[in-house]
């Protein structure tokens, strides 16, 4: 028994099961530059930030504005050519959060720690 499956059938499965745990699906035509909702300015954008802004002030309530718009700096940087190093940066991230260090309104220094997943809370 031989099975073809091509990346468009593993994508679709995928979606469903992402729909079914209660994730919104988009096309990505509809979200393009010229599509009926953009939410990027190219097909070059990987990273949507206002959805990315978005839930990292669900999952950091607490956390001051330039905390949060340093880690969505810190998560859209490609930090190396390679990869593979890419991708265990980023892992890191989203398995640890990102450490960032920004200034209150009085000018001091604070360090904080931005979650890009609640895991304790998984709705």
């Amino acid at each position: 028994m031989n099975f073809q499956f091509s990346e468009d059938d593993l994508e679709q499965v995928a979606l469903e099961w992402f729909e079914e745990l209660g994730y919104t699906i988009k096309n990505g035509r509809e979200i393009s530059e010229t599509g009926i909702t953009p939410e990027r300015e190219s097909d070059k954008d990987v990273v949507l930030d206002n959805r990315l802004e978005s839930a990292l002030r669900r999952i950091n309530p607490d956390l001051h504005n330039n905390a949060i718009q340093q880690a969505i700096r810190e998560i859209s940087i490609e930090r190396s050519p390679q990869l593979l190093e890419n991708n265990r940066t980023f892992h890191e991230m989203i398995t640890n959060g990102i450490e960032v260090e920004h200034y209150d309104e009085d000018g001091e220094t604070i360090n904080d720690l931005v979650y890009v997943f609640d895991f304790s809370n998984t709705e």
